[in-house]
């Protein structure tokens, strides 16, 4: 598996890319008396979760890595939101596929969160695995 040196290395974040992607080119197409305030908001829910991804990535440190993707993953539920109530509304054409990319964008979320929530605990039990039997603790600095 390729180390991951960026945001750009992470599925999620092209995913997400593509979501904010398809946001703007529907919204174009909204139609109603608040269109202009809905455009705004989805356009920005839809920017914030690539952007939080990024931020959180480049932090370097796994806690706020996390408390970044938390928020992407809330930019992403206030997304899905208006995307459902601008396809009630009937304003929203074709938002049903959007709601298809939410789906996909919050698994790969969920998914890497728990991957990084995961990580120190499967290394802690890693670390204190007994030895086998005749086995050795490596000695200090190796």
């Amino acid at each position: 598996m390729k180390p991951i040196d960026s945001h750009k290395d992470l599925a999620v974040w092209h995913k997400s890319i593509a979501l904010a992607g398809r946001v703007y080119a529907l919204t174009r197409e909204l139609s109603g008396l608040d269109a202009a305030e809905l455009r705004a908001r989805m356009r920005n829910a839809a920017l914030a979760i690539p952007s939080y991804i990024a931020e959180g990535a480049s932090r370097g440190n796994r806690t706020e890595f996390l408390r970044f993707l938390q928020r992407a993953r809330g930019s992403l539920s206030e997304l899905e939101t208006q995307t459902t109530i601008a396809i009630q509304q009937e304003s929203l054409p074709d938002g049903a596929a959007s709601l298809e990319i939410i789906a996909e964008v919050r698994a790969l979320l969920n998914t890497l969160m728990s991957k990084l929530v995961a990580g120190p605990l499967e290394a802690h039990a890693r670390a204190c695995v007994p030895l086998a039997a005749g086995a050795r603790y490596p000695a200090a600095g190796r």
